[in-house]
């Protein structure tokens, strides 16, 4: 298969591995983030276990790093208030983001792959909402929303 359509068909899998994750469980993420994320982090795995050898995976995998590059830099800007401001958010991210993933792809390793996992896992859980206990994705809890249920007829 061309490096192309192996690429395509993970983010198209992830993205819908994480679509039904996302409706079977409270937390909600960012089926795009998740699937490109998870696909360069899959085809970084596949590359280091010398599954695929061509360049053009290296290719792929820098394209699919900076679209996840720019991606944080937009849920950052959504998630936090103060990060509206361009200066104070999203060009500093990008600029930073952009240099840390030539240096993990430049230095490709299992260690530089454990980095990737490690921030990609902070990123996700400081950026995306996390689920609360006995409150609905809206952030009502259930006695409010038996209320308004009450109310309704």
């Amino acid at each position: 298969m061309t490096p192309l359509l192996v690429s395509s068909i993970l983010i198209i899998g992830f993205t819908a591995l994480t679509y039904f994750f996302n409706k079977i469980t409270r937390w909600k993420t960012c089926v795009i983030c998740a699937g490109v994320s998870l696909a360069w982090l899959t085809l970084t795995a596949l590359m280091l276990s010398g599954f695929l050898a061509s360049s053009f995976y290296f290719l792929i995998t820098s394209m699919l790093m900076g679209g996840t590059v720019v991606g944080i830099a937009f849920q950052g800007e959504k998630r936090f208030k103060w990060a509206k401001n361009l200066f104070y958010w999203k060009a500093p991210v990008i600029i930073v983001g952009f240099i840390i993933a030539y240096l993990l792809l430049t230095n490709i390793s299992w260690a530089a792959f454990a980095i990737e996992l490690a921030l990609l896992g902070f990123l996700t859980y400081f950026l995306f909402p996390k689920p609360s206990a006995g409150k609905s994705p809206q952030g009502e809890s259930v006695s409010e929303l038996e209320e308004k249920l009450e109310d309704c007829c």
